[in-house]
């Protein structure tokens, strides 16, 4: 802890081209998928690129991000918004709690809500609670890493929130495990080693049913399918069909052994 305390206050005062990066917090606040300053930092110079791209440059940007955990995407969002505001939600107290106490911009909001996750929250009531916001209040809603844990039924039901809270023309950007030609291919021939990352590339052949569903999948290690769930290219037309959002752009992950901007599969919808 002490290392990482010294290491974030030499970052900081170093620090030139991103002044929200100065507010990345400390080791224990650092939660959601990854830990280290490093790929924290690494995290939210690509997603501040990804939603640029994405939405385009606006004197006010109304941002929710859904899964926040302690604020990755906030930092990410910061410069981009403007007049407007960011609202992260999350299903953990914990991690909101810690948000609230890391960030001073009064454009940030965090809310915690209650819906049961087999992985993070297995004692939530096992309800579907529409998002608290009335419709058509975002132009962007972000998901990092939180629909790689939804079985079918709340993958389909929170892409339809997502459409009710975006505005017409508005977009999301949502990543996934998606078993498209590429990751048949990469089925056939997976590697013992990552040339990307540091995972086990065998941890991520989607071979086993969830909830009886033949598009969403989960590896057969697993104990828990929400640990990680990957859906197929039917699966995921036919979230789109359901819920009404288009998919507007598909950036691939390197997860599947190919060249990518990021781990998971950034999938960018329009309402």
């Amino acid at each position: 802890m002490a290392i990482d305390a010294l290491s974030l206050r030499a970052e900081r005062w170093n620090l030139q081209q991103n002044r929200w990066l100065a507010q990345i917090p400390m080791a224990r606040g650092r939660r959601g998928g990854t830990h280290t300053l490093t790929e924290w930092a690494y995290t939210i110079g690509l997603f501040q690129s990804v939603i640029h791209h994405a939405v385009g440059p606006r004197e006010s940007l109304e941002i929710l991000d859904v899964g926040c955990g302690t604020g990755r995407l906030a930092l990410a969002a910061a410069p981009l918004i403007g007049l407007g505001r960011y609202v992260g939600v999350d299903i953990n107290a914990h991690d909101i709690a810690t948000a609230r106490d890391s960030y001073e911009d009064p454009r940030f909001e965090f809310i915690d809500l209650v819906h049961r996750n087999g992985m993070y929250a297995p004692d939530a009531p096992a309800t579907f609670e529409p998002y608290p916001f009335s419709s058509n209040s975002f132009d962007l809603v972000t998901a990092l890493s939180v629909w790689t844990h939804l079985n079918e039924d709340d993958a389909t039901f929170y892409a339809s929130e997502i459409y009710r809270v975006l505005r017409p023309g508005g977009k999301a950007m949502i990543t996934f495990f998606i078993l498209d030609r590429d990751y048949d291919d990469f089925a056939q021939r997976i590697p013992s080693q990552s040339s990307f990352s540091f995972r086990t590339p065998s941890r991520y052949r989607f071979d086993v049913s969830v909830d009886g569903s033949a598009d969403w999948l989960t590896p057969s290690w697993t104990t828990l399918p929400e640990y990680a769930i990957g859906v197929t290219t039917a699966g995921l037309a036919r979230l789109q069909t359901k819920s009404g959002l288009q998919l507007e752009t598909l950036h691939s992950g390197y997860w599947k052994e190919r060249p990518g901007l990021f781990f998971q599969d950034i999938a960018v919808f329009r309402r």
